[in-house]
């Protein structure tokens, strides 16, 4: 399976800027994990932690979390960028 860094990093990067910026740094620091996997070319971790129930569980999980600004709010759950 090929997994295009070019794609992901933007991708990931803002993920974890809207987290930090709207205090949500657990989640910020699982998704840090996930970017540092995929810039080690560390295809399986990649993979299991981009497909983790921290990433998308219930309570408490990236994907779960509320940001305070709608903006923020889209550019996560509808891939506004």
């Amino acid at each position: 399976m090929n997994i295009c860094k070019e794609e992901f990093e933007p991708i990931l990067t803002n993920i974890i800027e809207c987290l930090e910026k709207n205090k949500n740094n657990g989640q910020a620091e699982w998704v840090v994990k996930i970017k540092a996997a995929l810039q080690n070319n560390d295809k399986k971790d990649f993979l299991d932690k981009l497909t983790s129930v921290e990433m998308w569980g219930g309570a408490g999980a990236v994907w779960e979390v509320g940001f305070k600004s709608v903006q923020d709010d889209k550019k996560i759950h509808f891939g506004n960028h």
